[in-house]
């Protein structure tokens, strides 16, 4: 027993280490990497310095042309990042960085201990660092704030399951703040028998429409110049690989390949028929439990729920996928003995990941961690349907 904790430590120690190398590289390289962050640091001091942070021209000379995005949140979120910029660039990003580590450092730690019974902590940690395409490393590596982002939405998801649903409420309101679509997740809400959900739905709804409505009376210039750069293009295939991107390349290489002239609208149909399957296969697959008041059900069909998000999502970038690691890790624990290695395998193998040392299967699939989000849509909607074993997670009591 000592010699198994001994290596399990061991091997635990090995994986941190890795991950602190991982993050000297990116601290060492602040003019290769954080691109996000640098419009966000720029966007910051042309906010002080009272220009206007959304043009990218702006933040281009600011810069010194080192600027390749727009500044895409709300107004208010300017703030947030006002503090880096007292600093000079390379202090700054050095300081984001290490802020993200322990935010990453205690997200791992929060899912360990909040929702999973026996961690197995050398392997999850290995998972987290390595499952679906490493996107921990992608967002590391773009300086986005994605980390930051899913510490607060699973913090939510926790209030969800405790029946706190205020805090809930609350919390998806500070996630939306920056990104806009986390605020779908007050849907989750339908899935409840509490009496008031389409009150704190509609409630919550209006304190956000508010707020935007505030700033743009406030700041009128600002917002709307907001307003004009929701239009940046999210890419396609590794950097964003949803559900609707995936259907626009795919018959984009079937226009060139065939020469047909085939509508511009037939990807974004295509796109919403499939949406609109998924979710009427949710539906279904739930209804039977929207009353159910087992806490491991509602785990279930939480996590169910988080997938199928991914999958129905306009725009989910590679960093986004940060929010199914720990249902995919759940998941492999669940599944049977002779599966689980098999599931292991697939959900660590590096299709695309740039990690330090595997930059040699960077493009062997754009749309993988879509497919594997599809894979977790199905194997969540089997275990639902058939559920007779217990989770590997703690049972969530109100």
């Amino acid at each position: 027993m000592q010699r198994s904790s001994l290596l399990s430590r061991l091997a635990l120690a090995a994986i941190l280490l890795y991950f602190l190398g991982v993050l000297i590289f990116l601290g060492c390289s602040p003019d290769e990497f954080q691109w996000d962050f640098r419009t966000y640091y720029y966007a910051a001091q042309a906010f002080l310095q009272g220009q206007n942070p959304y043009p990218l021209e702006t933040l281009k000379a600011l810069s010194g042309d080192r600027v390749q995005f727009r500044y895409v949140y709300p107004p208010l979120t300017l703030w947030v990042f006002t503090p880096f910029a007292l600093l000079p660039f390379h202090s700054a990003a050095v300081v984001f960085l290490v802020l993200k580590a322990i935010v990453a450092a205690y997200l791992v730690r929060f899912w360990g201990t909040r929702f999973l019974q026996e961690p197995h902590w050398p392997l999850f940690v290995l998972f987290c660092l390595f499952g679906l395409n490493a996107p921990f490393y992608t967002d590391f590596s773009a300086g986005n704030i994605s980390v930051f982002e899913q510490l607060v939405l699973w913090a939510a998801f926790s209030f969800f399951l405790y029946g706190r649903y205020g805090m809930f409420c609350g919390l998806i309101l500070i996630a939306a703040s920056f990104k806009l679509l986390p605020l779908l997740f007050l849907a989750l809400l339908l899935v409840t028998n509490h009496p008031r959900r389409y009150h704190l739905i509609a409630l919550s709804t209006a304190v956000f429409a508010a707020s935007l409505v505030l700033t743009s009376l406030v700041s009128p210039e600002l917002f709307a110049s907001f307003l004009d750069n929701l239009d940046q293009s999210p890419g396609r295939g590794i950097v964003n690989p949803s559900s609707l991107a995936f259907f626009t390349s795919a018959f984009d290489q079937l226009r060139a390949q065939t020469g047909l002239d085939l509508p511009p609208i037939l990807p974004v149909l295509t796109y919403g028929v499939l949406v609109f399957g998924l979710l009427v296969i949710a539906v279904r697959t739930i209804r039977p439990h929207r009353s159910n008041r087992d806490p491991e059900v509602k785990v279930l069909v939480l996590f169910f729920l988080i997938v199928t998000s991914a999958l129905v999502l306009p725009r989910f970038k590679d960093y986004s996928f940060i929010l199914l690691i720990l249902p995919a890790y759940v998941m492999i624990l669940r599944s049977h003995i002779s599966s689980a290695p098999l599931l292991l395998i697939l959900f660590v193998m590096p299709f695309h990941s740039a990690l330090p040392g595997l930059v040699f299967v960077r493009s062997l699939a754009n749309y993988s961690s879509l497919l594997l989000a599809g894979l977790l849509f199905y194997l969540y909607r089997r275990e639902i349907r058939n559920s007779t074993s217990p989770l590997p997670i703690h049972a969530v009591q109100r």
